[in-house]
């Protein structure tokens, strides 16, 4: 059975998913406030989903199409700007959400 709290989240992030999006599709600038909600949403995450066998499909999905987003946004962006650097910060946060490294 999945957490019921994951489900929350998943709630919680799709909530704020059109806000958080908005400034990257429009001018490749995320709002600041929002992302700030959306990575204390995805470090609530990381704790919640430790020792689950799985992860809710819709869940992933959202998470899959912001970081699409983001990347998509991040294709013209210089390596200095915001775009850039929150689209790798993403990708650490997803990679610390789907996959258990034994290397850690």
């Amino acid at each position: 059975m999945i957490n019921r709290r994951i489900i929350e989240i998943q709630n919680e992030i799709e909530f704020i998913l059109l806000d958080l999006l908005e400034g990257v599709r429009l001018s490749g600038k995320p709002n600041t406030e929002v992302l700030s909600s959306f990575y204390s949403l995805l470090d609530e995450l990381k704790k919640v989903i430790q020792g689950e066998e799985y992860i809710p499909r819709k869940l992933t999905g959202v998470l899959f199409h912001i970081y699409t987003m983001f990347s998509a946004a991040s294709e013209h962006a210089m390596y200095n700007e915001m775009i850039f650097i929150e689209t790798a910060r993403l990708e650490t946060y997803l990679d610390e959400i789907f996959w258990e490294s034994p290397w850690k």
